[in-house]
């Protein structure tokens, strides 16, 4: 009897142990974790986050308790082809990923994360379910569909060499910085986005550009939309009159919409000698298909 209850008390002990291990299914994913350098007490954009061995026990496990220590992870290896196990920590702030293995990424409710930084140009699916304290995302995927309402915190975004086709930011209130490239988008949104100060498109599909309610403020604002060669109109009449630049025009001929007051004789540079630029502070153009040489726009307003 003796004998039973002590195999019984042992068979416990162990499936406790066991039930309190991070499960990891790839290994080369779980070395990463556990090698020295990859893993910190912060975020690793701090300046006081501590580089740690997260197998603090030593038996080439990760423990529940071992996780919850760690709120940095920066790996780096193209041979890992699934990340299943991140989701698992519970106070990571900031992540970067960079495989060109993984092909699908889930980061879902990590509650604590707010810097993203992935290179999986071949990971098609990007979920972050619940991750609501997002500040920064910085993406190098290949993703098809991206809904990026759910991050109303969101400040910085870059999403570049991805399938996407469209984008909405009227549920970003807050983002200053955004870079959309390499992608084949025909439809991009603006809408409620009062402290946008950087934006930057390029080699996109996109034909018409309304920045009206994009910015109200009165900072600088670079916005560089250059290689987007079926650009044909951009609306950047935000109540503002500010100065308004652009060192190049799209292929086709480019309709531009400013405030009343804007200085013309600055805004002289965006015709760079090309003299089929319409500019006009009435947002209704007559369309006329004229090529020239240019492949682009930047404009400071």
């Amino acid at each position: 009897m003796k004998n039973l209850l002590l195999l019984s008390l042992i068979l416990l002990i162990s499936l406790t142990a066991t039930s309190q291990i991070i499960n990891v299914p790839d290994p080369l994913f779980k070395a990463q974790l556990l090698t020295y350098g990859n893993v910190h007490d912060g975020p690793v954009t701090f300046h006081s986050a501590n580089v740690i061995d997260i197998d603090s026990n030593g038996d080439g496990e990760i423990q529940v308790s071992e996780a919850q220590n760690v709120y940095g992870i920066t790996i780096n290896d193209d041979a890992i082809l699934d990340i299943t196990g991140i989701e698992l920590f519970p106070n990571l702030n900031t992540l970067s990923i960079a495989s060109a293995g993984v092909t699908s990424i889930s980061l879902d409710n990590l509650l604590n994360l707010r810097e993203v930084y992935l290179n999986c140009p071949n990971a098609s699916v990007l979920s972050m379910n619940n991750v609501n304290n997002l500040l920064s995302l910085k993406s190098y995927c290949n993703l098809s569909t991206f809904n990026v309402s759910q991050f109303p915190l969101l400040n910085t975004l870059i999403l570049a060499g991805n399938n996407l086709t469209s984008i909405d930011f009227s549920s970003n209130p807050l983002l200053r910085y955004i870079t959309l490239s390499h992608s084949p988008l025909s439809s991009v949104i603006f809408d409620n986005n009062p402290d946008l100060i950087e934006l930057q498109i390029g080699n996109t599909l996109l034909t018409e550009i309304d920045l009206s309610r994009a910015s109200m403020n009165m900072y600088a604002h670079r916005y560089d939309l250059r290689n987007n060669p079926n650009l044909t109109y951009i609306n950047a009449k935000n109540g503002l009159a500010g100065m308004v630049f652009f060192s190049e025009v799209p292929g086709e001929i480019v309709k531009v919409c400013v405030d009343e007051g804007v200085d013309y004789n600055f805004t002289a540079n965006l015709y760079n000698g090309n003299p089929n630029v319409v500019v006009s502070t009435y947002c209704s153009f007559l369309v006329l298909a004229i090529s020239t040489k240019y492949r682009g726009i930047f404009l400071w307003m």
